[in-house]
């Protein structure tokens, strides 16, 4: 599981896991990477998001959608350096 790296998940009870809850995060951890793409690799048609508007439209994104869409906005970003 992607959260294991990351932090415990299994705790006696409630005490234990706010007695002992860390959380790791890497010196060059960058969620849009480390979560969101690895999410998109291992469930690509997973759901990530829901836009609703008040009309009761609505658009659902998956995890590789976003990622598709982070690595467009992310080769725009680098073509203004």
């Amino acid at each position: 599981m992607l959260a294991d790296r990351y932090v415990k998940i299994d705790y006696k009870s409630y005490e234990d896991f706010i007695e002992n809850c860390k959380i790791n995060v890497p010196e060059n951890f960058n969620f849009a990477f480390d979560v969101v793409d690895e999410t998109a690799y291992i469930s690509p048609d997973k759901k990530a998001m829901v836009w609703c508007n008040p009309e009761g439209e609505e658009k659902v994104f998956t995890f590789n959608d976003i990622r598709r869409e982070s690595n467009r906005v992310a080769n725009f970003l680098n073509l203004l350096d």
